[in-house]
Parts: structure tokens; sequence; C-alpha cells
């Protein structure tokens, strides 16, 4: 298998894609994907929904948490490099396979989100691989069963070690 992996980063260019994704969309998903995306966020994004369709609010990200933008930007970002594979060009969204690189995954993201995040990227992307990085353990509780966790240190008298963890 020839596997891209995906660096999901920070940085300006996260508001940007965020707050253009339905512009993106349009022009780049087919009505299927497009639905398809804006049904992932809708479930995993509270007041997604609510907000756009109840308000009539055109879609902006000043009515989301620092934590709402942080999961729309990850999916968003995500999404857009997994959807320009060349194995990826035309199936649905559980269907994708890949490598995804999440730094922090738990930065702007109450402990409640921490876990349900990681447990709701397993279960939308059952076959893509997601390498995450975290100085949380709430993240741990969201893991699908068949994960596997390794706690990292780095200290000066054993230099830099990996644990495995059961999460059992």
């Amino acid at each position: 298998n020839n596997i891209t992996p995906i660096y999901v980063h920070k940085g300006v260019q996260s508001e940007v894609l965020t707050e253009n994704w339905m512009e993106w969309g349009y022009t780049n998903l087919n009505s299927i994907r497009y639905n398809e995306v804006y049904n992932l966020l809708a479930k995993i994004v509270p007041n997604y929904t609510h907000t756009e369709k109840y308000f009539k609010l055109k879609f902006t990200l000043r009515y989301f948490s620092d934590g709402q933008k942080k999961i729309m930007f990850i999916v968003i970002n995500m999404l857009s490099n997994l959807f320009n594979i060349k194995h990826n060009k035309d199936v649905r969204l559980a269907n994708l396979r890949g490598i995804v690189l999440i730094d922090d995954i738990e930065n702007y993201l109450c402990p409640s989100w921490q876990k349900e995040f990681v447990r709701l990227l397993g279960e939308f992307f059952p076959k893509v691989q997601f390498i995450v990085t975290t100085n949380s353990a709430v993240t741990f509780l969201g893991l699908p069963n068949n994960s596997i966790a390794y706690r990292v240190t780095n200290n000066v008298e054993q230099g830099i070690r990996a644990n495995l963890v059961n999460i059992d």
C-alpha cells in the first residue's frame, strides 16, 4: 500500500480553511460526500447545526468555542488531505484509508471532549490509522478497542523510553 501520512497542523490556515469549508465543500466534493462531511460535523461539533439552521446565521467561527474550532479544523484539514490521495478519490468516509498524525489532541478541549473526540475519530474513520500525541490521560479513555498506546518519557539517566500502556 502506498499510504501518505498527513500531519494535522496548527496555525492561521486553520481558521481560513474552517471558515471557508462550505465553499471548499461545494467546489470540491460531490453531493454525497458533502452531506457526509456536513453530517459528521453536525455529530461531532455541539451546536453546529443549531447555529446554522435555527438562527439562520452565516457559518462563522465566532459562534464556536476554541475547542469546537479545533475539532472542525482537525476534521476538515484531515478530510481535505485524505480526499486528495488517489486510492480515496471516490470512497465514502468510512472507507477512507491513510495515516493521520495529530499533535496535542487535547488542546482547547474540555476533559469530556478529549475522550469523546478520540472515540468519534475511531468510529467515523475505522480504516484510518491515527498517531496522536497528548499530555492528558483522559484521551486514553476514548481509544477504540484495537488501539495501541505508549507512554513516552525522556530523562537524563535513561534517555527516551516508550512503554506500552495497558488500556483494557
